[in-house]
This record gives structure tokens, sequence and C-alpha cells, in this order.
């Protein structure tokens, strides 16, 4: 890969959570674009918004991040945008459709080059997006570059035919612990009730063919599965605003810290170390400045701790 290509490309829904405290930027796959890039990475982010106010606004905030928008369609569609209720800082959606990332198509130029493709499963919802996101992965297949497949299971957005066929063509498979629940059911695993973690997630790795699982657990940290290896992380006590960008802060800074080099161990605990932050702030992308000098210093460092 030239230097002149990103590391990363973000595929997938680009939009606004309606908090209460106001519109907050959004959408899985621009929340980890976007904190990437806060984090130095190269990335490049693939998604629509509509000829509206609010889809001048994301290009405008995206621009203004420093983020690369020229892979940034324009829908007739209005542009995403998602109600948030929170209860005790855990959210629950109301996802409207059809919106601008239900249209998303094939660049004119081609897929950009990049070493990871980045998409989530709710842009599946749309026979469009869904189709193109297809011709993405297989695109990056060609090439032999990564795909990071980040389940996002939001009802009524969560039909196993519409995301199980995705599990199987993903080497780095990004899921939460109630959503191993559920992939264990729908991939029909045979695994004990008593089964740990690691079992657990060798067991979906082994059904899928995927050699490396990244699975959050909220308050209490996360689990990487590996290439036969696991690793656990506790997570740091915060007290949490909102957990909306949490999971998504969580991805970007584990493929950060493994895009630079850095150990497992070291990895999981700047990842779980930044998503505890995000979680105390309001909205999914908040600024990441300060975590940004923390990884080029742990890169510097590696004895270090954050």
């Amino acid at each position: 890969m030239s230097s002149d290509q990103p590391t990363f490309c973000c595929i997938g829904e680009s939009l606004w959570d309606a908090l209460p405290e106001g519109l907050f930027l959004g959408g899985a796959p621009l929340n980890v674009a976007v904190d990437l890039h806060a984090l130095g990475q190269s990335v490049v982010l693939l998604s629509a918004v509509g000829q509206d106010t609010l889809g001048e606004l994301v290009r405008r905030r995206l621009e203004e991040k420093g983020l690369d928008t020229s892979y940034m369609q324009t829908s007739s569609y209005e542009t995403g945008w998602v109600d948030v209720r929170l209860l005790d800082g855990i959210p629950s959606y109301t996802i409207h459709e059809p919106v601008a990332w239900d249209d998303l198509s094939i660049p004119s130029g081609g897929f950009p080059e990049c070493e990871y493709l980045v998409h989530g499963s709710l842009a599946l919802r749309s026979q469009t997006s869904a189709q193109t996101i297809k011709s993405a992965i297989e695109s990056q297949h060609s090439k032999g570059g990564h795909v990071v497949f980040d389940v996002n299971l939001r009802a009524p957005f969560d039909h196993p035919e519409t995301y199980k066929p995705y599990l199987y063509t993903c080497t780095i498979l990004k899921i939460n612990e109630d959503e191993l629940s559920i992939l264990e059911h729908v991939l029909d695993v045979d695994i004990q009730q008593t089964a740990s973690m690691q079992q657990r997630l060798e067991a979906i790795s082994q059904t899928i063919e995927c050699s490396q699982i990244l699975c959050t657990q909220g308050a209490k940290g996360a689990s990487v599965w590996k290439e036969g290896q696991y690793w656990q992380q506790k997570a740091n006590a915060v007290q949490a605003i909102d957990t909306v960008g949490a999971g998504d802060a969580f991805l970007a800074g584990f493929l950060a810290g493994q895009a630079m080099g850095l150990s497992m161990e070291d990895t999981l605990q700047f990842s779980t170390t930044l998503a505890g932050f995000v979680a105390t702030q309001s909205g999914a992308t908040p600024s990441l400045s300060a975590y940004s000098e923390i990884l080029k210093a742990k890169r510097s460092n590696p004895t270090d701790t954050f």
C-alpha cells in the first residue's frame, strides 16, 4: 500500500443522533472514522447524506475535524437521523428510514485501497447499500486486506438473514456480550452454558473461520480471541453520562493500536480506557486529542501504563 492511500476505509451510515442535549454526529462507521482520524490514523469515510441542511452540516463538521470527505455521496433521500432515549445512561434508538445512507453506491472510480475495510450491520438493512458493501468486501478480499465487521444489532433491523452471511466474510469481528449470545443461537454453536468467555469466542471463531474476535463487555471490560490466543482486560470504573459511541471508540482505539504495532495488552488497555472516556461524555465523538498524545507516547514507551 502506498503512503498516500488510507490505512482504513469505513463504509456505512452517517447520521445525527437526537439526544436530550441536542444533535450529535453519529452512525457507527462515521464514529469509528472520526475516532481513528483523531488518533492520528489515515482514514476515509464512504457514506451518504441528503441534499438538505443536515447533510451540509455533516460535511462541514467532518471537514472541521479534518476528515477526508471525498467519498461522501449525496442522495435524494434525506440525511439520516436517530431518536436516542437514555435510561440510566443506556441508550435506546428509533432509527428512521429510508434515508441517505440506505442509498450507497459504488464510487465511480472504484473503492479506495486500504489495509482495513470497516463496516457494520445496520447499513445492510437496505438492499442498495448492502450490495455496495458486498462489492467493497469482495474488492478488499481480492487485494488481501482485512475486513472488519462491527455488529450493531438494533431492532427492528436485526434479522439474522440480513447480517449472517457477512459473519463469514470478515477477518476481524467486533461484538458485545449481548450480541455474542445472539450469534451463538443464530450460528447454532454447540457450547456449554458454563463455558468461559475464551471458550465461547473460540467456538464462534471456529464456526465462521474468523481469526480475530473482539467482544466488549461494558463495565467488565473487553476480551479478544486472536489466532488461538486469548486476552481479557478489565475496564476502569467511570461515571457514565451516556454510552453512545463507546463501543465505536473501543474499536477505533483497538484498530489504531494494532496498526501502530502496540502489543495486544497495550492495545486492549488503551481501547477500554478510551471507551470509558467516551461514556463519560455527551455524544459519540467527543474530542480525543489527549488520547492521541497518550497513544503516541505509548508507542514510544511501551512499558508505560495508561
